[in-house]
């Protein structure tokens, strides 16, 4: 399982949060591993490396049991699946309490940098 790392905790200002964090999914290591994401409103993901043919999909659920249940496809603001097969950047619309990148598609020798941006209120 792909890890997850905290890129960037800062605080912008005094009532606002970011928080940058990022995974790398390979053809040998497809699945990233679950990040509990803060209660803050607005995220986007960026998406870019070697694709090889993998199809990379941001996935979210909100039940916390150690082993989870089927996560879902998460939305953009369009409604359409968060589904990349080369570099992109959006918005995230669904808030789910977990989120973490797949590829659904793993590919011949992929190497994708996934980051996911969350900012909002404390």
């Amino acid at each position: 399982m792909a890890l997850v790392q905290v890129v960037s905790d800062a605080l912008q200002v005094v009532t606002h949060r970011r928080r940058v964090v990022q995974w790398t999914l390979t053809t040998e290591d497809p699945t990233g591993a679950d990040y509990v994401v803060p209660g803050w409103a607005d995220r986007s993901v960026h998406v870019y490396g070697t694709f090889g043919g993998a199809t990379v999909v941001i996935e979210g659920r909100d039940d916390l049991d150690v082993s989870p249940g089927s996560p879902e496809i998460l939305l953009d603001p369009w409604e359409k699946p968060l589904s990349f097969t080369d570099k992109a950047l959006r918005q995230i619309l669904d808030h789910t309490v977990i989120i973490r990148p797949r590829l659904s598609v793993v590919g011949a020798g992929a190497s994708i940098s996934v980051y996911l941006f969350a900012f909002g209120r404390e």
